[in-house]
């Protein structure tokens, strides 16, 4: 940005250009900062002007002094005229110390004054590539209330961050360190990995949804990720491999309760009453004997572990290749009038 008004001279650098840290990126027209120093410069001379002439005042009134005390002592001079030149002494003391002030006040916005006109040139405070710019040439920039964007840099395309909303149901499950997964639409089935570094603590709410920030950091060797882009991103909160597990469809599945036989064609199978479950455990059914079109169904009851919303890890009460019923569909008849 920049830290004063005026009229952009020049720019030097465009969008994509990389640049070093120290480069010049633009200048400010310096003419009415440059006339401040000069203003400055001169009343800094003027200044020391004035200091001589208080020293050399000083230096006067001291011999004056010297001499009137001499007089005094041979009682050439009455004590009323020494008490004159000593106070001359101590205004002219008094006069020296204004004027070294003034030259402190005077260096101090001179210092000021060249500072500011340093500021006319906007150098490149890091290594990297211009983003954005948001200037040209002529046009005027003003300062008065903040600072305006010039340029846009980034330091390292490298290592890209990304701010990933979580929802404040699943803030919980997610840790600082937890791997992650990122996706963008303009590379569909491309996955690029991250790392979770942090979780703010501010809370972002929008129309009543409360979420958290978490910064990702994801590297980007092949510069494929640009800043701006929306992205999917996938925290792994827990991993298991080798486990035995099943779907969560056979989990939710409840058998059809039976029907007046006018409703359904065929008579109905056994249907097992469920039991009352505790914490950790799951019902599945299979298929069991009975009428070819509609089986009797045998209840389970299994110990499960953790799931990730597809399925569910099994701890005991199946094996591995059973077949169990997600789903039932009872065949009805289709009434109609008979011609006689």
């Amino acid at each position: 940005g920049a830290q004063v008004s005026g009229r952009v001279n020049a720019v030097h650098v465009d969008f994509n250009d990389r640049v070093k840290k120290g480069d010049l990126l633009a200048e400010i027209d310096p003419q009415l900062f440059g006339a401040e120093v000069v203003q400055s410069s001169a009343q800094l001379k003027a200044a020391r002007a004035a200091l001589t002439r208080a020293e050399a005042q000083k230096s006067t009134t001291l011999i004056r002094l010297s001499r009137l005390q001499t007089l005094v002592d041979e009682k050439v001079a009455s004590v009323a005229e020494l008490d004159q030149v000593q106070g001359d002494l101590a205004i002219a003391k008094a006069d020296v110390s204004s004027a070294q002030a003034q030259i402190n006040q005077i260096n101090a916005g001179l210092k000021s004054a060249r500072t500011t006109l340093t500021y006319t040139k906007i150098y490149s405070p890091i290594d990297g590539v211009v983003i954005d710019r948001q200037v040209e040439p002529g046009q005027t920039v003003a300062s008065s209330f903040n600072t305006p964007l010039l340029f846009l840099l980034a330091k390292d395309l490298q290592t890209m961050k990304i701010l990933a909303e979580i929802d404040e149901a699943d803030v919980g499950k997610v840790k600082e360190g937890m791997a992650a997964k990122v996706e963008v639409d303009a590379y569909p089935g491309d996955e690029f990995p991250g790392l979770l570094e942090q979780i703010r603590l501010s809370p972002n709410t929008v129309e009543g949804v409360v979420t958290y920030s978490a910064v990702i950091i994801v590297e980007n060797p092949g510069l494929k990720l640009r800043p701006g882009m929306t992205t999917t991103v996938s925290v792994t909160t827990r991993q298991e491999k080798d486990v035995l597990a099943i779907k969560n469809a056979a989990l939710r599945f409840e058998p059809i309760e039976p029907k007046s036989d006018e409703q359904q064609e065929g008579p109905r199978g056994k249907r097992p009453v469920r039991p009352k479950l505790a914490a950790g455990e799951g019902i599945i059914y299979r298929v069991g004997t009975g009428a070819i079109n509609d089986p009797d169904l045998e209840l389970s009851v299994l110990k499960l572990g953790f799931s990730d919303g597809v399925w569910t890890k099994v701890i005991s009460g199946a094996g591995a290749g059973e077949m169990v019923v997600i789903d039932e569909e009872v065949e009805t008849r289709d009434k109609g009038f008979k011609l006689f």
